[in-house]
């Protein structure tokens, strides 16, 4: 009798038959997700007001290089400016176009965090029993 080989995402504990089903499971649930995330964060900060690369860095606890490359992404979609103001002040802003993405971004995220958490669900009932409580994720009110 041989035992099926079995791989293990360490993030939501869901099990796949191949490397490769645990691969693409990871980068398309949490890989994408973490960068999604960042930018998220990296928008609601400059909705506040302009920061520079090591301010937005401390804030998030997030190397420089990854910040820079998230701010990088997030030009060339003009969700984000560069705004120089002497050869040694570089301070970034977010765009109209980013303000208008906050929101549809952190839906994007709800959506992603919500098939996670019902895949985590399903494993408990699997090996729990189906009496375990209804996960629910709802949309928060919007602030005024």
């Amino acid at each position: 009798m041989t035992k099926e080989k079995s791989f293990k995402c360490e993030e939501c504990d869901e099990n796949f038959d191949t490397e490769r089903g645990l691969h693409v499971h990871s980068a398309k649930m949490h890989h994408d997700t973490e960068k999604k995330k960042i930018d998220l964060r990296i928008l609601e900060l400059l909705k506040k007001g302009n920061m520079n690369i090591e301010e937005i860095s401390k804030e998030i606890g997030k190397s420089r290089e990854i910040i820079e490359n998230r701010i990088e992404e997030l030009m060339e979609k003009e969700w984000v400016q560069k705004k120089v103001e002497s050869s040694r002040e570089i301070y970034y802003d977010i765009t109209e176009l980013g303000e208008e993405v906050v929101v549809p971004l952190m839906k994007d995220i709800l959506e992603e965090t919500k098939s996670c958490i019902e895949g985590v669900s399903e494993a408990f009932k699997k090996r729990l029993g189906p009496k375990l409580p209804k996960i629910t994720v709802e949309w928060p009110e919007e602030e005024e």
